[in-house]
């Protein structure tokens, strides 16, 4: 549905035709809610009672038929070459978010199964051969495994976008959405190694009890509470997924409060106040 950022008019795709790997029983679509409770971690957990953010934040573009070269970056302080090249949308423009310094790109190309994720996506206007520069980029095949192609531009190494829920799953409410979502941790996780299904980290936090990859869901009385007062259909739909399949630690931001990815739609109904007290560690 087409809105407006800002000046320019942008459109959010349908990409329910797009299979995000589904064949290769991804993590992310595992239920979880049979899984023994890590008792100790979720013990920890409880002491930080922070709010969990449900605001939008991740926009999606389809990707366009021209190809652009995309500066990027190997190592801190240096770029790549030879330059990368992925397809912008919407006439040369890209969408990004901007509610942090970081700004993220992700863009689908349902025709050619491909998936694009780049960081500190922006424009560069001292290098005329070169409009666009991003810190990192990953390009996925989805018609390969997940687990084959390079990690994401995610903490944890695991492609965002599969995580985030569809407006029409959520429409749906309760089963709507099949799957994990990803978690966000203000400040930063465990220096621990990561566990599976994450690929990498970014953890820092000596001591906390919150690792990439760790999977969290509901807790019974929370799920009862929360159905109880849910007010819209995309309510229930999250709060159903949430103690299904739960969320997978993937990423880590600056001190501005824990979050659960959601795409940047004028059509979600979210009316959820969570806090962390609310969820416990599986094992």
């Amino acid at each position: 549905m087409p809105t407006l950022v800002g000046d320019r008019l942008r459109s959010i795709p349908d990409t329910s035709d797009v299979s995000w790997w589904s064949q290769y029983l991804p993590p992310w679509e595992q239920r979880i809610d049979g899984r023994a409770v890590d008792v100790e971690r979720t013990a920890r957990l409880a002491e930080f009672d922070d709010r969990v953010r449900t605001n939008p934040g991740v926009p999606l573009q389809l990707a366009g038929p021209k190809m652009h070269r995309v500066q990027h970056r190997s190592q801190p302080g240096t770029w790549r070459n030879p330059i990368p090249t992925v397809p912008l949308p919407l006439q040369d423009q890209v969408w990004v978010e901007q509610r942090t310094t970081d700004h993220n790109w992700f863009a689908v190309d349902p025709d050619a199964g491909m998936y694009y994720e780049a960081s500190e996506m922006g424009p560069v206007w001292f290098w005329a051969s070169t409009p666009w520069k991003a810190g990192y980029i990953r390009v996925y095949n989805l018609n390969q495994r997940w687990d084959a192609q390079r990690a994401s531009i995610t903490g944890g190494g695991l492609p965002m976008w599969p995580m985030v829920p569809r407006i029409a799953d959520l429409d749906e409410g309760a089963g709507g959405v099949q799957h994990a979502l990803h978690f966000i941790v203000s400040g930063g996780y465990s220096s621990e190694p990561h566990i599976a299904p994450a690929r990498k980290t970014d953890g820092t936090r000596p001591g906390h009890p919150l690792r990439a990859g760790a999977r969290l869901r509901l807790t019974e009385a929370a799920y009862i509470q929360l159905m109880a007062r849910a007010q819209t259909a995309h309510d229930a739909a999250v709060i159903w997924a949430l103690r299904h399949h739960g969320v997978i630690v993937n990423d880590r931001t600056a001190p501005v409060g824990h979050a659960i990815r959601f795409g940047a739609s004028p059509d979600l109904k979210l009316t959820l106040q969570l806090r962390l007290i609310d969820f416990e560690l599986v094992q």
